[in-house]
């Protein structure tokens, strides 16, 4: 991996914030399964969505320990993983209509990858990687236009 150009990491406060309402969310409703006297059948439905919503409090919060770095190769984690390397990048979508997680970009590519869940940091499905959520829209902002800045280089248009 070369120098990085560009890192993006989960804001602690966003982090916290989302975790904590994930987690509120879940409690409430196993709160509400176990202290109501309903059918046993909207019992175990509510434990269940509450048990859900834990999981993806805990997932969350395993996802945004991580950031991203952007190199002149290509979008890494910070553990090494290769995300997607740049000539892959086809498109940057940063509008407020795109199918993007809050303060971040979308990136379509050529061709489709793995699909790869993240919350709260990035998602991959088909030829789309999404990228942000808990972050901060400054960093990435500039992340994707550093991306942008490389695809008009490649296609001469600067």
């Amino acid at each position: 991996m070369s120098e990085p150009l560009a890192t993006l990491y989960a804001s602690s406060t966003r982090r916290i914030m989302a975790i904590s309402m994930q987690v509120a969310l879940g409690g409430l409703l196993i709160y509400a399964a176990l202290s109501n006297p309903i059918s046993v059948g909207l019992q175990i439905g509510l434990m269940l969505f509450g048990g859900i919503i834990l999981w993806l409090a805990l997932e969350l919060w395993r996802a945004t320990q991580r950031s991203l770095i952007l190199t002149d190769d290509g979008l890494y984690d910070d553990t090494g993983k290769l995300l997607v390397r740049l000539d892959q990048i086809k498109e940057v979508q940063r509008s407020p209509f795109a199918i993007k997680p809050s303060n971040g970009f979308a990136l379509v590519l050529y061709q489709p990858g793995p699909r790869s869940w993240h919350p709260g940091l990035w998602w991959q499905w088909g030829r789309r990687i999404a990228v942000g959520g808990v972050t901060p829209g400054s960093q990435g902002k500039f992340m994707a236009d550093q991306i942008a800045l490389y695809i008009l280089r490649r296609e001469g248009r600067i």
